[in-house]
């Protein structure tokens, strides 16, 4: 789009926004106005005819009674509020009743609808002039909101107005959409390469994981690089404290963590799990690559069934060898109280008792 255009449409814009506060003003105004002349229209042509009806029963002249006649068709014909008619009405009858005989009590009853219906009249001026009222003061509130509207659409375009006319012309704009698709393209092909490096980090933790024995992996550097749920299990640690640390570090503050990496102790460590106590040999395992070294993983198997079975093979030879001790002392303090009991056996049988002992 070139400059030129971008300023039109700019200016053009500017000027729907002036005609739309001009339209709604002329029209809020046209509907107040048009309430006003309502008013006038309804109400002061029925106080008109009530008045000079009024002013003729003051003389009762053919004239008076002429002008009293077409005063009340005028009124019969203008009768806009709720209760008119019927006083109107009375209104007729009481005049035909006059008509046929006049009297004072009837002019009183025609004084009596005629003050009635310039109440009535009076009642709906004022009603209508408070609704005026309130028209006017939600025109100028309906104004004064549009107005604050159309000054926010505003403020709102001056800003961002001289973005739109900095923006690049048509060739410079296809290339940048040309290199907004070339970021765009670069951007899928990073994030699928790194949702497989994810999918492979999960894959390698799901391998690690599976694995029985409680096992800590570490790079060349000490830093842990993974351990699974046993090994985080037995120490009591969460994984965000082990994965990323030093195994240095976190040596000093577990305890268990050193005995499990110190591969100079052979003998099977006794560790309490759930409120047993269990046994388990540590192992080391290098990790190498191409000859090259890339860490260590610290496992700890867990021997307690064969710890078990090699306490209770030691119980059973120890009770078998002291119950075979038992008689068999018996029998040679029995053999040697007989062969060095003077007389008691024959030389012939001293000599064998005493190849026994």
């Amino acid at each position: 789009m070139k400059l030129k255009t971008k300023i039109i449409l700019a200016v053009g814009f500017f000027f729907i926004l002036l005609l739309l506060i001009a339209g709604a003003a002329l029209y809020l105004q046209h509907q107040v106005k048009q309430s006003t002349a309502l008013v006038l229209k309804d109400n002061y042509e029925s106080l008109q005819y009530s008045h000079r009806m009024l002013a003729q029963l003051n003389e009762w002249s053919d004239t008076a009674v002429y002008t009293f006649e077409q005063q009340l068709r005028l009124q019969e014909q203008n009768i806009t509020e709720p209760g008119e008619h019927t006083v109107t009405h009375q209104l007729r009858q009481h005049f035909n009743s006059w008509q046929q005989q006049p009297s004072d009590s009837l002019t009183s009853l025609l004084r009596q609808s005629l003050q009635r219906i310039i109440q009535l009249n009076m009642d709906a001026i004022e009603r209508k002039n408070k609704l005026a009222v309130n028209q006017a003061k939600n025109t100028t509130d309906g104004i004064t909101l549009l107005c604050a509207v159309v000054f926010l659409i505003g403020l709102s375009f001056l800003f961002s107005f001289p973005a739109l006319l900095l923006q690049p012309a048509d060739e410079l704009a296809q290339l940048g959409r040309s290199f907004n698709e070339m970021a765009r393209l670069l951007d899928e092909y990073e994030n699928s390469n790194l949702a497989r490096i994810r999918f492979e980090k999960d894959r390698a933790e799901a391998v690690v994981n599976s694995l029985k024995d409680a096992s800590l992996g570490v790079d060349q550097s000490g830093r842990i690089l993974f351990a699974n749920e046993q090994a985080l299990e037995l120490l009591h640690l969460s994984y965000q404290q082990v994965v990323g640390s030093q195994l240095s570090q976190l040596c000093k503050q577990n305890d268990l963590l050193a005995s499990m990496v110190n591969d100079e102790q052979s003998v099977p460590l006794k560790i309490v799990v759930a409120g047993r106590e269990e046994y388990f040999v540590r192992e080391k395992t290098p990790i190498e690559k191409d000859g090259e070294p890339l860490g260590t993983v610290y496992s700890l198997h867990n021997i307690t069934n064969f710890q078990q079975r090699d306490t209770a093979k030691t119980n059973l030879i120890a009770t078998i060898s002291h119950e075979l001790k038992t008689p068999v002392a018996s029998i040679k303090m029995g053999i040697n109280v007989l062969a060095n009991t003077p007389g008691a056996v024959a030389e012939e049988e001293r000599a064998v008792l005493t190849g026994m002992q």
